[in-house]
């Protein structure tokens, strides 16, 4: 196993904790379930500001989806967006306010019970780009791709990682799940597809509030990204990682004592080398806490394994 203090060096410094201060802004009646848009405090900074008690501090928003009809407390879940090269949406996806049911997973899972939280990350909807430039992002969509790669820049210039930032980030949105009295904090998962299942294994190794996280078609081994030519995305730009540890160990920490279940399409090798899998799978070998669907197709979360993964949720979270 992988010594988590090297990793921790490896991502870099991590912004200052500061008060949640939940603010709603709006709240709609979905028949079976409430969809909340909400925004909360994740630290201090120094871009899109906003000043309150004469600090300077950053504001995330999200969605929460409340199911009606709660008897005691129930499993809370972070559901985190993709990438897809469209950093116009991200949360909104998650729960369902686009034309992609695919991708809707949050709004599954609101509908089988769970309070679901679905934050955007940083670089995407509501957090695209500087307050000055909006305009500018709306009118070009390769500026998007830009500030993607200066967010990435700009903390490996400050001693700190864009994965340093989005962990800190989700960190936050798991204290704001927990915050919610119908939510057993001792029974929290956490779900993605792409950059959200990467993501969404990250935020298990770093947090352990987390007990099971679902990665679909999230991950695989930085090695056999790299020896297929392929970057993947600005998160995974951690310096020195590869001199500690890889994906593999990564997952092998979480399935000591949490569950993990991943998929991955026998036809996305450019998104999730297979290679990358095989290691993985060897890594973890006979660990009963990690399950491993292999699927014919490409990168996607097909009703079939969504069924699968679903039922993983449901067996260690109830």
């Amino acid at each position: 196993m992988a010594n988590r203090n090297d990793i921790l060096k490896c991502l870099g410094d991590f912004p200052e904790k500061v008060d949640l201060d939940i603010r709603e802004i709006s709240s709609e009646n979905m028949g079976d379930y409430e969809r909340k848009l909400i925004e909360y405090t994740v630290e201090k900074c120094d871009e899109k500001i906003r000043v309150q008690d004469n600090k300077i501090i950053e504001k995330v928003q999200a969605y929460v989806l409340i199911p009606k009809n709660i008897v005691g407390k129930v499993p809370g879940i972070l559901a985190i967006h993709q990438h897809h090269s469209n950093w116009e949406i991200g949360k909104s996806e998650v729960v369902g306010l686009t034309n992609d049911e695919m991708y809707s997973y949050g709004l599954d899972l609101v509908k089988q019970g769970y309070v679901v939280i679905a934050p955007d990350i940083l670089c995407f909807e509501s957090r695209i780009g500087n307050e000055q430039y909006k305009e500018q992002y709306k009118e070009n969509k390769e500026a998007h791709r830009f500030f993607e790669r200066f967010q990435a820049i700009k903390y490996l210039n400050k001693g700190s990682t864009l994965q340093a930032k989005t962990l800190t980030d989700l960190s936050r949105a798991i204290d704001v799940l927990c915050s919610f009295d119908i939510v057993d904090s001792n029974r929290i998962g956490a779900i993605g597809h792409s950059l959200g299942g990467q993501e969404a294994i990250w935020i298990s190794w770093f947090d352990e509030r987390i007990k099971v996280v679902a990665s679909s078609c999230g991950t695989s081994c930085i090695e056999d990204f790299l020896a297929n030519g392929y970057q993947n995305n600005a998160w995974l730009c951690i310096p020195n990682l590869l001199k500690y540890c890889d994906m593999d160990s990564i997952i092998n920490d979480i399935v000591q004592n949490r569950k993990l279940i991943m998929t991955t399409g026998l036809k996305d090798d450019r998104h999730c080398p297979l290679t990358g899998i095989d290691k993985i799978e060897k890594t973890v070998e006979d660990n009963p806490n990690f399950k491993l669907i292999r699927f014919d197709d490409e990168h996607k979360f097909n009703d079939t394994e969504k069924e699968v993964v679903y039922k993983f949720l449901e067996e260690c979270l109830r």
